[in-house]
């Protein structure tokens, strides 16, 4: 399993999309928030498996993003799942 971490930026908006690939039997994505000093804000569930162009990142713990707060991202791939791209709507 691996990981990948944002930089900090100011979240434009509260919700999070994904685009992702998880084809491999037992590939996964989860995404977790943290504040700008690295505390865990949110974390979301596995994330469906297949070719997801634009999956909505539903929070399973901690809360919702606030427009304006400074916060990073953190995707954590296993088994081969891919992330092309992210956004905030």
């Amino acid at each position: 399993m691996g990981s990948v971490t944002t930089d900090p930026f100011v979240a434009p908006a509260e919700s999070l999309w994904v685009n992702y690939l998880a084809l491999v039997p037992g590939s996964s994505l989860a995404v977790e928030v943290l504040s700008e000093d690295g505390k865990l804000l949110a974390s979301s569930s596995a994330m469906p498996a297949g070719d997801q162009p634009r999956a909505q990142v539903r929070w399973s713990s901690g809360r919702n993003v606030t427009t304006g707060e400074r916060v990073q991202l953190r995707f954590a791939l296993s088994r081969g799942a891919k992330v092309f791209s992210w956004w905030m709507a």
